[in-house]
């Protein structure tokens, strides 16, 4: 497996009770573009997917469940590949946080798609699937990094970063 990045926010007491989970990020093209979430309210875009929940789940299970509730989409199981692994390590309430993030490309299932399943704070968010040209979701991230200043914003710039740099590893 490859490592693409480690984010070390630095913003943590080293005494601190630690968190390590995983997590699974999809990377999607399609004819119309990189599949992302955008956020109405705070204009970033990010990649569907989530924290795994449940120990018996696997990190592919995670990948199709949080896509599915993200976005409405189903991922097709024959197309799932692993590409790498961003780390993200950082302070939530007073608890380090070592998330590794695995990184799949994918493709939807043709003609499927149903309502997204949001989580409060998704819809807080105002987060809505979208097809965009990485270039544009990274112009845009970027613009906004110091700005929000979280994490998962410097691991989505790190991911379009890696998209870009090898597209022999992406059906666009």
């Amino acid at each position: 497996m490859r490592l693409i990045s480690v984010i070390d926010a630095g913003d943590y007491e080293f005494n601190s009770d630690v968190k390590v989970f995983d997590a699974a990020r999809a990377i999607i093209f399609t004819r119309d573009g990189l599949l992302m979430l955008k956020s109405s309210k705070n204009n970033y875009y990010t990649f569907p997917g989530g924290e795994k929940q449940e120990s018996d789940e696997t990190i592919i299970d995670t990948l199709k469940r949080e896509t599915n509730d993200e976005t409405g989409y189903v991922v097709n199981d024959k197309t799932i590949k692993e590409i790498g692994t961003i780390i993200v390590i950082n302070n939530d309430d007073g608890v380090i946080l070592n998330t590794t993030n695995h990184f799949f490309t994918c493709e939807l299932k043709r003609g499927v798609k149903g309502s997204p399943f949001l989580t409060d704070s998704e819809i807080e968010e105002g987060l809505e699937s979208i097809f965009i040209d990485p270039k544009v979701a990274l112009e845009e991230n970027e613009k906004l990094k110091n700005e929000i200043n979280k994490p998962f914003i410097f691991r989505d710039i790190d991911a379009l970063k890696f998209i870009l740099d090898n597209p022999k590893y992406f059906n666009k």
